[in-house]
């Protein structure tokens, strides 16, 4: 797969859905590529239950199956931007990156996850939406238990963690957008900035 494609980042509560959503309503070209599409993998996972968080079902089978449904879900999502057509810019929600970034915080994943995607396509821009930590916090308060503070880390500490790696993955290509700024002007710079580069 050689599309070129874009990718936004950020922690949880970081905005990363509501920039979306106001980038494709300024620009009809960006077409929203996010693993959530193909929740009905997570769904189908023995023991689901309706209505509990999707995680919270990976969390519990086993790791090299939980390995292997978070590898399918990039499959699926690199399907999406291949399919996409060529007037239009696919903007990936989060990528591998996030499953990297929380995989160092949160033993879930195979050891080799991590080489496994370096293996995939890169995005011509990362941009990564930096919200301060207690805003996030206050915006989606944690709901896994890795999150809420196992081994001695605070929900501060594990969010910090988590931003500072993916800004480590993410380098190439990186343009940071102020989560600190209106919804309006985040949205308008995220357009913006994927009209100059596609």
């Amino acid at each position: 797969m050689n599309k070129p494609f874009a990718c936004i980042l950020g922690l949880d509560g970081s905005g990363k859905t509501t920039a979306i959503a106001n980038a494709c309503a300024l620009n009809a070209a960006i077409r929203p590529i996010s693993w959530h599409d193909h929740s009905y993998l997570i769904r189908a996972l023995p023991g689901f239950r309706d209505g509990e968080p999707l995680g919270y079902a990976v969390e519990r089978a086993d790791m090299s199956v939980r390995t292997r449904l978070v590898q399918q879900l990039i499959e699926l999502e690199l399907d999406d931007i291949a399919a996409c057509r060529d007037d239009q810019i696919p903007l990936i929600d989060s990528y591998w990156y996030r499953f990297a970034a929380k995989a160092r915080n949160m033993p879930f994943l195979s050891a080799d996850f991590e080489s496994w995607c370096r293996n995939l396509p890169q995005p011509t821009v990362c941009f990564f939406i930096d919200t301060p930590v207690n805003v996030c916090l206050e915006r989606k308060p944690p709901s896994h238990p890795y999150e809420r503070g196992p081994s001695n880390h605070t929900s501060d500490q594990f969010y910090a963690s988590v931003r500072n790696h993916l800004l480590t993955l993410s380098k190439q290509r990186l343009l940071i957008l102020d989560g600190t700024k209106r919804e309006s002007d985040i949205a308008a710079q995220l357009a913006d900035s994927l009209r100059e580069f596609f």
